[in-house]
């Protein structure tokens, strides 16, 4: 990297310039990436670090096509004013162009007078809300062997498209980079590749409403393409799509550093420059912002919500995986819980699916499994329990192993949460007019 590659001036060292940045190439088929940088698709500011040489090609070549726009620009104006003074009209796809998206502002409240009307809502944005714990990773696995999986990595829209959504949201490296990461500082190393230390939010509000528009595009041609032999939508996980440690491939870096986006994302960490520390509390979804996001596209994003037994998103998350410590950890959820049962009221028209992980049926996810294209409730049972079988109820002595009577009464306001949660998920759920019914 450009810090490691600088002297402190001491004997027997040489002194070397910190390196340039630029931007990355167009031409998908160079790899101008440096060894260890960040995919091009995840970048939001688009830069790496080059040499000089180099800079000065592209300087070039930023010169040359900068003339070419200032010649085209000036065309256009000289074109609109003959035409004022003739009372000609622009054509239709140029009025567009101009009025539609040059200028509106992201800001404006009344979204009708800018987002383009009449392109069909075929993609189905699906974001799913619970604590760290709760199932996400079975989401993931639902997800994968769906039928809307299948569609999207023949259509080549997954992983990359997908993967730049998620980034678009978050990034446990890059955080300034991501709308919900955004709260908490990058890592020194993505400073010293060009990260921001601060984010600028309509920029990051802008970069998920491009994505999204895009992605729906794309799935709007190909249902284009295919009439009446498709679903009316194909839907597209906007998290829980890390994979595992023990299940990454060392060749696939895909998603590997958007985490399952749970409430709240990520661990602490022993570094306070680094990504976590003393951050974690604010590293958890915002419904607000990406309802805002989709309305602004002109795209449908609905919500699932999970929820388990307390004590097993405690075993879980504590017991096997270390996130933090008991008391702590109990705490944290709680109070993640409230927050996920406020948004949840906030937004009651988008909940699609309630879901409860502790049910011995797979019928419990049937409308999760539609969601995303499953159609058959016999395959999709079989598949359901080839991964999960059939969960049993925690004992009262497995649960004061989990949990020791000293933090009872933590865990009960917890528990507490957990319920009110699910309770007020079933309400919602019934007049929602996002809802998914099974099977």
């Amino acid at each position: 990297s450009a810090t490691s590659s600088i002297g402190d001036g001491s004997a027997g060292e040489e002194e070397v310039e910190p390196q340039q940045r630029r931007p990355y190439s167009d031409n998908p088929d160079q790899d101008n990436t440096p060894s260890g940088e960040y995919p091009r698709s995840t970048d939001l500011n688009g830069y790496y670090y080059g040499n000089e040489e180099d800079m000065a090609a592209e300087e070039s070549v930023l010169k040359r096509n900068f003339l070419v726009l200032f010649s085209l620009v000036m065309l256009g104006l000289a074109f609109g004013i003959k035409s004022a003074q003739a009372g000609w009209q622009l054509p239709s796809f140029l009025a567009l162009g101009s009025s539609t998206y040059v200028n509106a502002p992201w800001w404006k409240d009344d979204l009708e007078d800018w987002v383009p009307s009449g392109t069909p809502q075929v993609a189905k944005f699906v974001f799913l809300v619970g604590v760290e714990g709760a199932g996400h990773h079975m989401f993931q696995s639902i997800y994968k062997e769906s039928p809307a999986m299948e569609q999207l990595e023949d259509w080549n829209i997954f992983p990359n498209d997908v993967e730049r959504l998620h980034y678009a949201l978050y990034h446990d490296v890059r955080t300034t980079g991501g709308l919900f990461s955004a709260p908490c500082p990058p890592t020194q190393e993505a400073m010293a590749r060009g990260a921001k230390m601060e984010p600028d939010g309509k920029d990051l509000l802008e970069y998920l409403v491009s994505i999204l528009k895009d992605v729906n595009a794309k799935l709007n041609v190909k249902h284009t393409e295919n009439p009446g032999t498709l679903p009316a939508t194909t839907a597209i996980a906007l998290n829980s799509l890390q994979p595992h440690e023990s299940q990454r491939d060392e060749d696939d870096h895909s998603f590997e550093h958007s985490g399952m986006m749970t409430y709240p994302n990520g661990k602490e960490t022993e570094n306070d420059n680094e990504y976590g520390y003393g951050c974690r509390l604010l590293q958890y979804p915002n419904l607000d912002l990406l309802y805002k996001a989709c309305d602004l596209a002109g795209v449908d994003c609905v919500h699932a919500v999970i929820f388990r037994d307390a004590h097993k998103v405690i075993q879980s998350t504590v017991d096997n995986r270390n996130f933090e410590g008991k008391q702590r950890q109990i705490v944290t959820l709680t109070e993640m819980l409230h927050i996920i049962e406020a948004q949840l009221q906030s937004h009651p028209n988008r909940l699609a699916a309630c879901w409860d992980f502790d049910s011995d049926m797979a019928a419990n996810s049937y409308p999760v499994a539609k969601l995303f294209g499953w159609n058959r409730m016999v395959q999709f049972s079989n598949f359901y329990q080839s991964i999960l079988g059939t969960p049993s109820p925690l004992t009262p002595e497995e649960k004061l192993d989990i949990v020791p009577d000293s933090l009872r009464i933590y865990m009960t306001s917890m528990e507490n949460a957990m319920d009110r949660l699910a309770a007020t998920c079933d309400s919602i759920y019934q007049d929602s007019p996002s809802k998914v019914t099974s099977f």
